[in-house]
């Protein structure tokens, strides 16, 4: 765990997506494009390492989600037979959310009259054209520049699958252990389900990565200096810096991009990430630092600043 000495928090995550597709669903690289024409069904495991925060359980957190064509008849069932190594049972029950997980921009509740500034870019002294400045009526509204910027950081799974498919995910309403420091993805994992083909497969190389190690510096009247520790096989780094003034009804953001953005979900492909590398919104693989503008957060009583790193996707079948 690392806690910085500046009156801000610090979670260093990294992220590695698993994915397991089967009977015709093509891997788009794109959360929200419909299965392909045939395709049966899709599983896919992301499996995320992260540190920093005090009070965590453990470094590590699961996502499970499956998709597939039910069979006619009788309720919908799947389950995912997982190996000792995890040390969280035999299996992990896959349930239907009881709601869709929402697709457009949401306000954190008591913030819809509040204004967003949003900088970005490694720089020391604030960038020509800075901040961007998000309304309170765009705000509440969730349109404009606002939903544009937050479309940019959907990432996976935020959408139902289409009409009649079945869906399962873990954790869920009826199971969500969390997963113990120690524990580990290899071995032999069998996926079933009335709405999915057996799924049995195996992870003999590739596991939770392990924690980011980052340090931060200065304080939140002077530019922050950010750096980490490389990370071998990631694809690519993201920074992300956010505060909130209940005095001013205000909100600061900043990011390593290069064009202003919102953020990044953690759970995003790889073939993605790569794709934003070359448009600058994230940083390229042999990138280890980065500079917090000085004075944007001055006045604030803390910062919490996050550093992801992606690693490679897996596809199975």
């Amino acid at each position: 765990m690392l806690l910085s000495r500046l009156p801000s928090r610090l979670l260093f995550g990294m992220n590695v997506v698993f994915i397991a597709l089967w009977s015709g669903v093509l891997a788009t690289g794109s959360a929200d494009a419909a299965p392909a024409a045939g395709a049966k069904a899709e599983y896919q495991i992301l499996a995320t390492t992260m540190g920093g925060f005090q009070g965590m359980q453990g470094p590590f957190t699961l996502r499970l989600d499956a998709r597939g064509t039910p069979a006619s008849g009788g309720a919908q069932q799947a389950k995912h037979a997982i190996p000792a190594g995890m040390k969280m049972g035999k299996e992990l029950p896959l349930i239907r959310p009881e709601r869709a997980e929402p697709g457009t921009a949401n306000v954190p509740p008591g913030q819809e009259n509040w204004t967003l500034k949003i900088y970005w870019g490694s720089s020391k002294t604030v960038l020509k054209g800075q901040p961007l400045v998000i309304s309170p009526q765009e705000m509440k509204s969730g349109r404009g520049k606002f939903a544009e910027l937050a479309e940019g950081g959907r990432g996976v799974w935020k959408n139902a699958p289409p009409s009649g498919w079945g869906w399962g995910k873990w954790p869920n309403r009826q199971s969500s252990v969390p997963v113990p420091s120690g524990a580990s993805l290899r071995g032999e994992h069998f996926v079933t389900g009335n709405y999915l083909p057996d799924m049995k497969f195996s992870m003999t190389q590739h596991d939770f990565l392990p924690p980011l190690s980052a340090t931060i510096g200065g304080d939140l009247n002077a530019s922050i200096p950010v750096s980490w520790g490389p990370v071998k096989g990631a694809v690519g780094y993201f920074v992300y810096a956010m505060a909130a003034n209940q005095a001013k009804k205000e909100t600061v953001i900043w990011t390593s991009s290069s064009k202003p953005t919102m953020g990044m979900q953690t759970h995003e492909h790889s073939s993605r990430v790569r794709e934003l590398t070359g448009s600058g919104i994230v940083m390229k693989p042999d990138k280890n630092a980065c500079d917090v503008p000085a004075g944007i957060f001055a006045g604030y009583e803390g910062v919490v600043v996050m550093v992801h790193a992606w690693g490679n996707n897996i596809v199975i079948g």
